[in-house]
């Protein structure tokens, strides 16, 4: 899920571009927060994920499913919405 996280981050930060800022808005140090942005995790909690996700005005949902017969295990997913 590391690397999924990574890339929604990368996705969010490309709306505050500007480093300082983000990291004012999350309410992180700079350095804190070029670490998330190379996937840099070992200390960061799903629950940190989510607040600074949401510091940033985004919603967070979370859809469960039952995995298909077919398929060989079960699976996790993050996406972003085109908005």
């Amino acid at each position: 899920w590391r690397l999924s996280v990574s890339v929604l981050m990368r996705q969010i930060f490309m709306h505050t571009p500007q480093l300082d800022k983000a990291a004012e808005i999350l309410c992180i140090s700079k350095s804190e927060l070029s670490n998330l942005l190379r996937g840099q995790f070992k200390s960061c909690t799903i629950d940190r994920i989510f607040s600074l996700l949401r510091k940033l005005d985004h919603d967070i949902e979370i859809v469960l499913h039952k995995r298909p017969v077919n398929t060989p295990s079960a699976a996790l997913r993050i996406s972003t919405s085109a908005d």
